[in-house]
């Protein structure tokens, strides 16, 4: 897909929702993964400094004592660009 994907798994199954923001190379992306809400993964989204896209995802979530890691990963399905500069990573669970 041209857009960024918010995808979840429970370690059975995953999906994906649409963020509805474009990748563009070149760009600074602020991504912002929350899980606040019991029951809900919040992805936002924001280009440039610019205005954030959200979507909430309740399907498809790991359980509430589950351990998260940070995974970052690029995958190019055509002939596009095949890396990534990550400058900053943060995880937070409680």
């Amino acid at each position: 897909d041209t857009n960024w994907q918010c995808v979840s798994g429970n370690g059975t199954a995953s999906t994906a929702a649409d963020t509805g923001v474009q990748f563009f190379g070149a760009h600074q992306y602020d991504i912002v993964l929350d899980m606040s809400t019991s029951g809900t993964l919040n992805c936002s989204v924001s280009v440039d400094g610019g205005a954030y896209s959200t979507v909430t995802k309740s399907t498809n979530l790991p359980t509430a004592t589950a351990g998260l890691g940070l995974q970052l990963t690029t995958t190019a399905l055509s002939n596009s660009s095949r890396s990534m500069l990550v400058s900053y990573a943060y995880l937070q669970q409680q």
